[in-house]
């Protein structure tokens, strides 16, 4: 079941004054119901497998919102790469998230700015929950995220979390969706839906099946990849996926001009030998995951 279409089944829980407490997106935020919604469980699994230790905003491409409002969501994929609980310094491990969701309400602030809303399912909590707080991220003219976000939202919330644990509820990989939606050479398609496992849906939860679409990244050609510039040979290795951004002084291929993705893909001779990223392994009992709604103090 898709996290939206969870909280329009069973609500949403966002911290109160003494505890946690029930909200309705439907009738209490404005756009929820009529947001364009986009699925990104490949971005997720992008994301969550790479071994790029740290994000930021300002590396994720154009964060423009494209409509007014934007519904985006993934499943986490079942074992991902993080730093443990309470050592952000520490080693990325192999974690099991199996069965969570998240997602982001996305509201477009007249093109200066994002405003975003993340929401997190765990299957071992009582059902969907926000942290309590928005995020405003202020965009440069093209775009890009300046700085440092802010964080709104009641008092008590923001300094139980403090800045730092705001930024580790933020939802990075589904702001590296949105970038990834503004990229010219990445484009969306609608899912479909199956009529009668939505009629099943809408029996035992009282909802059909959401129409969504999802993130279509472009696929490398030939396998390899191309190197730019000078330089010695290489063992063969893997390039992470980044952006790129050409301007009308420095066009691709001399003519086109935006923020593009360029995927993961091999560079350098085999040869020469082969670099393979290798990561510590953690069992997933030993592993801790955010509070659920009966463990988050007041």
């Amino acid at each position: 079941m898709r996290l939206y279409d969870r909280i329009m089944a069973h609500g949403l829980k966002v911290p109160g004054p003494t505890g946690w407490i029930d909200f309705d997106p439907v009738a209490d935020q404005p756009g929820f119901a009529t947001a364009v919604r986009v699925q990104c469980d490949d971005i997720a699994k992008v994301y969550w497998s790479s071994d790029r230790e740290e994000w930021d905003l300002t590396d994720m491409g154009s964060l423009r919102c494209p409509f007014p409002s934007l519904w985006i969501e993934a499943n986490i994929p079942d074992r991902i790469l993080a730093h443990p609980l309470g050592e952000p310094g520490g080693k990325l491990v192999e974690i099991s998230r199996r069965g969570h969701q998240e997602g982001c309400l996305v509201y477009d602030q007249d093109g200066a700015a994002c405003d975003v809303m993340p929401v997190v399912y765990d299957p071992r909590s009582s059902g969907p929950t926000s942290p309590g707080f928005t995020m405003r991220v202020w965009l440069t003219p093209d775009g890009h995220a300046t700085d440092h976000p802010e964080y709104h939202g009641p008092k008590n919330v923001l300094e139980r979390l403090g800045t730092a644990g705001c930024a580790a509820l933020r939802s990075d990989s589904l702001m590296l969706a949105l970038g990834l939606m503004n990229c010219r050479n990445v484009r969306t398609e609608e899912v479909p839906v199956n009529p009668k496992l939505s009629k099943a849906q809408k029996r035992r939860h009282g909802v059909p099946i959401s129409r969504f679409s999802r993130i279509v990244l472009p696929q490398p050609k030939g396998g390899g990849g191309h190197a730019l510039g000078g330089g010695g040979a290489a063992s063969r290795h893997l390039v992470r996926g980044h952006f790129k951004t050409y301007t009308a002084d420095a066009p691709l291929m001399g003519q086109h001009v935006g923020t593009y993705w360029w995927g993961w893909h091999g560079r350098g001779d085999e040869s020469l030998g082969t670099v393979t990223p290798t990561y510590e392994v953690r069992a997933p009992e030993s592993a801790e995951s955010t509070p659920t709604p009966t463990e988050v103090p007041a």
